[in-house]
């Protein structure tokens, strides 16, 4: 086991077999893997506090010292889970991961050990990392499923040559899924945010030839302009993505923020943006959750009510505005007091 807990901690993939897996009877070695997993949970719970602490020290202080955001850093390190779990490729996060002073990805191994050792157990996603998460594990599971979700969209606009990304935080698609020789990134976020990524994209010694990066306020209507001076050509189709971006805003600055992407691509062109519940906006709202996020600047704004009739409610947000609701996802769509979270492809119309 102790060979086990340092590959995990060396962020090592291991995807080769443990003892008791077994692919011949799944719900058998799923059961197997909950009785692996309450005592060793039970029994690792000191390691995983521990670890918990470093994790959540470097993420709000770390990143308030570096005057980046500390949210940026939570979705990564679901990211760097997918990845080192088996769940998804996600190297360039996990390689991204390693290299930032905001999190501990040693740490964060340590806290998931018992989960990484379960999953094995039961030869396939287990409790997290899950992109398809049981309605009472959707909560946790949001960056997995979310990444999965906006991936799958996103593999249906192979024939775009040109992507933006509002908000790009220390998301690494640009590195990876949309790279290639005739395709252009631009990377829209704060000026400090793409200088701290600037630099550990660097020395994590990922490939950014097909990026540009924009820095730009949302806030400021000017980002368009600085989009094209960075070299955007707005008469060919083009894929926006606003991952994680819509509960930072209001609600006038997200239909804002819309307009000017549509006013950028012509018909044919998509923007893809999640939006979160009201009920999930609420918890982050509350004194100790707003506390914390105002420590690096942030606070969230927007929430959707999905309770009764989500497709009205977002629809609403996109109405005037020629864009057409497209492929929508929905997080635990039949939970008590509705989805969690929606992703949204909205088509440019004419």
């Amino acid at each position: 086991m102790a060979q086990l807990v340092a590959r995990l901690v060396r962020n090592e993939k291991v995807r080769g077999s443990i003892p008791l897996r077994s692919t011949s009877y799944p719900q058998l070695m799923r059961l197997v893997a909950w009785l692996v997993f309450v005592p060793l949970q039970l029994l690792w719970l000191p390691v995983s506090i521990i670890g918990s602490v470093v994790v959540g020290i470097r993420q709000i202080f770390g990143s308030r010292r570096l005057g980046v955001s500390q949210t940026a850093v939570e979705i990564i390190n679901g990211r760097w889970a997918m990845d080192v779990f088996g769940l998804a490729d996600q190297s360039e996060a996990r390689r991204l991961a390693r290299v930032l002073p905001n999190t501990s990805t040693a740490a964060l191994g340590l806290v998931l050990f018992p989960l990484w050792l379960s999953r094995h157990v039961a030869g396939g996603p287990f409790v997290y990392p899950t992109a398809r998460p049981h309605a009472a594990l959707a909560s946790v599971n949001f960056v997995p499923w979310r990444t999965e979700r906006i991936d799958s969209v996103l593999d249906n606009h192979t024939d775009v040559q040109q992507y933006v990304i509002l908000g790009s935080g220390l998301d690494t698609r640009g590195y990876r899924q949309l790279a290639g020789s005739s395709v252009r990134v631009w990377e829209v976020d704060t000026a400090e945010n793409i200088r701290f990524k600037k630099l550990h994209i660097a020395k994590a010694g990922l490939n950014t030839d097909s990026v540009s990066y924009v820095p730009a306020n949302f806030s400021d209507d000017s980002w368009p302009d600085s989009l094209r001076a960075a070299g955007f050509d707005d008469t060919q189709r083009t894929v926006f993505l606003m991952e994680g971006v819509t509960l930072y805003l209001t609600r006038d600055q997200v239909r804002q923020t819309l307009r000017l992407a549509r006013s950028l691509g012509p018909t044919g062109s998509v923007l893809l943006m999640d939006l979160y519940s009201s009920d999930v906006v609420a918890l982050a709202q509350r004194p100790l959750a707003r506390r914390t996020l105002a420590l690096t600047n942030e606070e969230v704004h927007l929430g959707v009510n999905f309770r009764h009739q989500p497709l009205t409610e977002i629809d609403e947000v996109l109405s005037g505005i020629r864009l057409e609701r497209g492929r929508v996802e929905l997080l635990a769509p039949n939970r008590r007091g509705g989805a969690l979270m929606a992703v949204v492809e909205c088509r440019f119309s004419k």
